[in-house]
């Protein structure tokens, strides 16, 4: 699932020999490799993050001569205006308050006719299939109101429109897990109510009944989550 929608997002952007591609938030830069390769010898890829030790392992791990890892603040990018031909974010805007700025910002360094896309989940659209269905709805919500934030996929396409994108494009991806360990990578599921007790909306009692749960379902060979990634892409005029 994750490789299928990587390679729309290479799709959407027009990633092409010769190309141009910034990659915001870069990760462990798996993304700047996949691209180095798309743009060829000729082209160039940078990719940034904010966070020093995810750089230098970035650094470690790319080593396409067209290629580079830098410290940026996704809010405040360090290049010239036009510098870029694509520019991806991929599973960022959640970390951030603000995203706004960074889609702005995103739209400044491409040129004229260049595209961005940017894939976000929206956790209010997380299910999980557990017996106590209304608890879920509170543990979830509170676990999806602990991420910076947790509802941007669903205010994508505005946050495009408002930057000043046209040709906007929005395309779903639901990520499907049927085995917990996969699935509780993102959201700690075991834990997650301890979100909900200290916003106040999960009692004691009811983060004890969440850990039954969540042990049970782990256990079971039916468990079943999903949530769902929208992919926005947007052309500068």
């Amino acid at each position: 699932m994750f490789q299928r929608y990587k390679r729309r997002s290479y799709e959407l952007a027009g990633v092409a020999l010769g190309g141009v591609v910034l990659d915001i938030g870069c990760g462990l830069g798996q993304d700047v490799a996949a691209l180095a390769d798309l743009v060829g010898p000729t082209g160039r890829v940078v990719g940034i993050d904010h966070d020093p030790e995810m750089v230098r392992l970035a650094k470690d791990a790319v080593t396409a001569q067209n290629a580079r890892i830098e410290i940026a603040s996704a809010s405040a990018l360090p290049f010239n205006d036009g510098e870029f031909t694509a520019a991806r974010i991929d599973r960022v805007l959640m970390h951030i308050a603000g995203g706004e700025a960074v889609i702005s910002e995103t739209r400044r360094v491409l040129g004229s006719g260049a595209v961005a896309v940017a894939v976000e989940p929206d956790w209010g659209t997380y299910v999980l299939d557990v017996p106590d269905v209304a608890l879920a709805r509170r543990v979830l919500d509170a676990r999806a109101d602990a991420f910076a934030d947790g509802f941007v996929g669903r205010r994508l396409y505005r946050m495009f429109r408002d930057a000043g994108f046209v040709d906007i494009r929005v395309e779903p991806f639901v990520v499907l897990n049927t085995e917990y360990d996969a699935a509780s990578r993102g959201v700690d599921l075991a834990h997650a109510a301890q979100f909900g007790i200290r916003a106040g909306t999960v009692t004691s009692d009811e983060a004890s009944r969440w850990a039954e749960m969540t042990a049970q379902v782990a256990a079971a060979t039916t468990f079943l989550s999903a949530v769902t990634l929208f992919m926005v892409a947007g052309r500068r005029p």
